[in-house]
């Protein structure tokens, strides 16, 4: 059996007393060409869940509760910080309140429906890879809220809180666009990636007068109201930007009644009052916007009750809309305060060095990896959702439905070739009153919409982001049980093509006395599976063009393995 020497085995031995020249490394300094790109970026991160569990009190000028039929939780964050464990660990330390509103039947029936609201304050910490800017914004979110009767006084809520941290900050990035070398040859690729070149946010505060239509009856006490606002259109053109909007509010409240025996029946109102905000965009034109993201925040909202008999005769009432006329009634005084935040972002495109070689000099080059965002694709729409809802058994026969509390659970994106499927669930409290007894009781349902929207360009790699928020809410009674349930859904979707891209940071030259390699004058070369034309042209000191002309190619052919190529 012949048995093969290994190419070591058949170098000359070298003599003691021969030392190897140490290798240099000789940075290419003023030859290269370099480029720093300041670039805006957000970043998303999402926390655990907290969990929050406590009892809560029925307070004492309130009747005993028999059972308990809406209660939901908003979240407000009051102050947040981070610091350093012990062990090098990063903590973040977020306080606020959660404020809770139940609504619940009196024991006895005797006071019909009452609403209790309720403070729950809360200190959440957990650790996180890296500090946030102090320009970050902390976002937190109720998932799930949901409460049990201890006693006639005392309930039990148990709620999980999603947080997410929405941190802004700069980055520099150096980028190698070029040599003054012209032996050194430089393989570029075109960078596509979006900046946020621009971000600011801005107050709004709505004042209006809210008069109850005709068919309604007037307010005694309000019970519970919630608002939100969204997005309806949006305006770009040379140095501003025109955003409208309409503020959304709902209302349960216990009607005015001259009866001896006034019903315990409640009344339910909906409506909406636009508002807009205007943005100044300064050294930027509208051709250069390549996207634009608006965010909503309510941080203020207050909905009271007025007697509009008493007003105007001394002219001591300024708040709301003078020219609202309230006939003498009493009406609802809508305060609010809407933060509007847009980002603006921006397409940028750069030639950049991926590779490089020398024709006669060996190179050392380092690369160090980035995360680039682009941009891909924005697209809008409202989503009409319809549900047919049955009352409670206990309900026998349903004069009306004195409330609907809605909130959009759960909904994801997923892109797919030119356009994004929208999947959601809406979760609902749908309060039924019986015709007969007066009585109350509330069902809990589950919607489930499904949309799709055409964004032009995308495909199933890209990164969706989605936000949603409730318009119209309005129900038809079908018969003695049922109600036609309907809303319309805002809907946007952004779409972002994420990529990771090793940019050149480090060039030198390598001086090694000790290399006496002699590269031949003609070599005939057999390709393998993954070779190119510009891998050849390393390999072998060359360059493009000149394999393509001895070989008779094109500039842009691919190479089929097995195939032999001169290379001269």
């Amino acid at each position: 059996m012949h048995e093969e020497i290994p190419d070591y085995a058949m170098m000359p031995a070298t003599a003691p007393e021969e030392q190897a020249n140490p290798v240099k490394l000789i940075p290419a300094g003023d030859e290269i060409i370099n480029r720093r790109l300041r670039l805006s970026e957000s970043k998303r991160t999402a926390l655990p869940q907290m969990s929050v569990e406590e009892d809560l009190l029925v307070p004492d000028v309130r009747p005993d509760l028999e059972k308990i039929l809406s209660i939901d939780a908003v979240p407000e964050i009051s102050s947040w910080d981070t610091y350093g464990a012990s062990g090098g660990a990063n903590i973040i330390r977020i306080s606020g309140n959660l404020d809770v509103s139940t609504l619940y039947v009196a024991s006895g029936k005797s006071d019909g429906l009452v609403a209790i609201s309720s403070r729950i304050p809360f200190r959440y910490e957990t650790e996180v890879t890296e500090h946030p800017a102090k320009s970050a914004e902390i976002m937190a979110d109720v998932k799930t809220v949901t409460s049990r009767v201890i006693n006639e006084r005392k309930i039990r809520v148990s709620a999980a809180v999603q947080f997410k941290v929405l941190d802004y900050g700069d980055k520099e990035i150096e980028l190698l666009e070029g040599v003054k070398d012209d032996s050194l040859l430089l393989r570029k690729e075109k960078i596509k990636f979006t900046d946020m070149t621009y971000r600011k946010s801005d107050g709004t505060e709505i004042s209006e007068k809210i008069v109850v239509r005709d068919n309604l009856p007037e307010p005694a006490t309000i019970l519970k109201h919630s608002v939100n606002a969204v997005e309806n259109h949006r305006q770009i053109s040379k140095g501003k930007i025109i955003i409208e909007g309409s503020l959304y509010y709902s209302i349960l409240y216990v009607p005015v009644s001259e009866e001896e025996n006034p019903s315990t029946i409640p009344t339910f109102c909906r409506g909406k009052t636009d508002f807009t905000q205007f943005f100044r965009l300064p050294d930027l034109s509208a051709g250069e916007i390549t996207g634009l993201v608006v965010n909503y925040n309510i941080t203020s909202s207050d909905i009271r009750i007025r007697d509009g008999r008493h007003e105007n005769t001394a002219g001591n009432d300024s708040t709301g809309d003078d020219s609202v006329d309230t006939d003498g009634k009493k009406y609802f005084q809508l305060d609010s305060t809407v933060d509007t935040t847009i980002n603006v972002y921006r397409e940028i495109e750069r030639e950049l060095v991926t590779d490089m070689y020398h024709r006669t000099r060996n190179l050392d080059f380092s690369t160090s990896p980035h995360k680039i965002s682009r941009l891909r694709g924005t697209g809008a729409a409202d989503i009409s959702v319809r549900e047919t809802i049955t009352a409670p058994e206990e309900i026998a026969m349903a004069e009306g439905i004195p409330y609907v509390a809605v909130k959009i659970g759960q909904i994801k994106a997923k892109p797919e070739s030119d356009r994004c499927q929208i999947e959601g669930q809406l979760e609902m409290d749908v309060i039924f009153a019986d015709e007969g007894t007066g009585a109350v009781n509330c069902r809990k349902e589950t919607a489930q919409f499904k949309s799709s929207i055409d964004i032009p360009g995308v495909n199933a790699d890209v990164t969706p982001e989605c936000t949603a928020g409730l318009r119209d809410v309005w129900f038809d009674r079908l018969n003695s049980r049922q109600i036609d349930f309907s809303c319309s859904i805002a809907v946007r979707v952004n779409t972002w093509d994420i990529t990771s891209h090793e940019f050149i940071d480090r060039v030198c030259y390598i001086e090694d006395e000790n290399d006496r390699s002699r590269r031949a004058s003609m070599v005939v070369y057999v390709t393998m599976p993954d070779d190119t034309q510009w891998s050849i042209a390393k390999k072998f000191r060359t360059d493009m063009e000149t394999i393509q002309s001895v070989n008779g190619m094109e500039e842009d052919q691919e190479l089929q393995p097995g195939s032999r190529l001169l290379i001269v």
